[in-house]
């Protein structure tokens, strides 16, 4: 047999295998994950990837049940909510490494124009629909999260680095189960994902039984962090929408004074940048948010994803 075709098959029965295991029992997941963590800790000095989200918060309150004191390496963005950041810092206390991009991202999209809006997969095709847009969701996230990581890697004695990402997160986290659980990265490191087969709910229930003072209502999203980030605009509820109805006036500063408004009317509607300013023209901004014209965008057209 080839060996294209052995890695191939080898890699479905691995997808199979693991895929299996996300209908197991809880209790059996956070054994798993505590083997898992386990075996990872053995490769030497290891981190947490701390974003105060549901499942990093599971995975931290894991991991520390077997390293007390393991660091937890948060990316402050600038964009988290108030109560996000206090709930960060108190949960991490004096294990926290707090971590911040060189340039705030509000700064960053002005400068350069590279809007986080769509699916990161998606992106591309978006562009190639239309190429005026100016979305890189992608390029935004290696510039302010990926980056301040990489470079706390590269300077810290650590070798190993635990993750939180869930199989059911997206397509992306998902093909990861064919490679396993735990594998070495490009640079080096040990990447190890524990909650690679959990579900959403497996979290949430985690953290009602374990962290009582978990500020529940963000983990009732998919994702948590950047507020004004739209990587989820294909999804309903997501993070814009939301954030209409918690902060309306930051919500209009997106919107209006970053440019997202017109990435998404042009996505939305089809339009040409010179299209979407004359919509909202003559529509005016505050009816376009009221009438929630920016809470959601469809996937790219079929034959392109």
């Amino acid at each position: 047999m080839p060996k294209d075709t052995q890695k191939r098959l080898s890699a479905a029965a691995a997808f199979r295998a693991l895929r299996k295991l996300r209908s197991r029992p809880l209790a059996e997941k956070i054994d798993r994950a505590r083997q898992i963590i386990a075996d990872t800790l053995e490769t030497g000095p290891a981190a947490v990837a701390f974003s105060g989200g549901k499942d990093s918060v599971t995975l931290a309150h894991l991991a520390r049940q077997l390293a007390p004191t393991i660091p937890l390496v948060w990316i402050n963005t600038g964009l988290a909510e108030a109560q996000l950041v206090e709930f960060v810092r108190g949960f991490a206390g004096a294990d926290l490494v707090e971590l911040k991009p060189e340039t705030h991202p509000e700064q960053w999209w002005k400068e350069t124009g590279r809007l986080p809006i769509g699916p990161k997969v998606s992106a591309a095709y978006y562009r190639k629909d239309n190429p005026e847009l100016q979305i890189h969701p992608t390029a935004c996230c290696e510039r302010h999260k990926a980056k301040p990581m990489a470079a706390y890697l590269k300077t810290s004695a650590t070798a190993a680095l635990l993750n939180g990402a869930r199989g059911d997160e997206s397509n992306r986290h998902r093909f990861k189960l064919a490679t396993g659980e735990v594998f070495r990265a490009a640079a080096g490191h040990i990447l190890a994902y524990p909650l690679l087969t959990w579900t959403h709910t497996d979290s949430l229930a985690y953290v009602r039984q374990n962290v009582p003072n978990y500020p529940l209502v963000y983990g009732q999203h998919e994702e948590l962090g950047c507020r004004a980030c739209a990587a989820d605009l294909t999804r309903y509820p997501n993070q814009l929408a939301a954030l209409r109805s918690t902060d309306p006036e930051y919500h209009r500063r997106v919107i209006v004074d970053f440019g997202f408004g017109l990435e998404i009317l042009m996505i939305k509607y089809g339009l040409t940048r010179a299209g979407a300013q004359a919509l909202a023209e003559r529509e005016t901004w505050p009816a376009l948010i009221e009438a929630g014209a920016f809470d959601r965008i469809p996937y790219p057209r079929k034959g392109h994803r």
